[in-house]
């Protein structure tokens, strides 16, 4: 089942659906291979965004604790939000005990 090479100019002159339509031709028919393993196909999308998201959350992690630990002269106060299951009170950057910079660089560990 070989499908017709298409050159840049038949792009061109393509609507955007006839465009769409052909593009997709190459991976339904890869899609046939795929239906064996298709949880676990899923399953790593799923995880994927999941990594991107907690890469995401470690820089903003990384931007509160930073001032924290090497204080700039700045008011920096991180606190913990209420969801979380460890009640620390709020951390003041030059004021923290060596057990919360401790916990606070555990907290970066990825």
């Amino acid at each position: 089942m070989a499908s017709k090479k298409i050159s840049r100019k038949d792009i061109s002159k393509m609507s955007l659906g006839d465009f769409l339509r052909v593009s997709r031709e190459p991976y339904m028919r890869l899609a046939r291979y795929l239906k064996p393993y298709r949880g676990r196909f899923f399953m790593g999308v799923l995880f994927g965004a999941l990594f991107g998201v907690a890469n995401g959350a470690l820089i903003l992690l990384i931007r509160q604790v930073v001032p924290l630990i090497f204080p700039d002269g700045g008011e920096h106060t991180l606190k913990m939000p209420a969801w979380m299951p460890v009640h620390l009170p709020p951390i003041q950057a030059g004021h923290a005990t060596f057990a919360q910079v401790v916990l606070l660089c555990a907290s970066i560990r990825h």
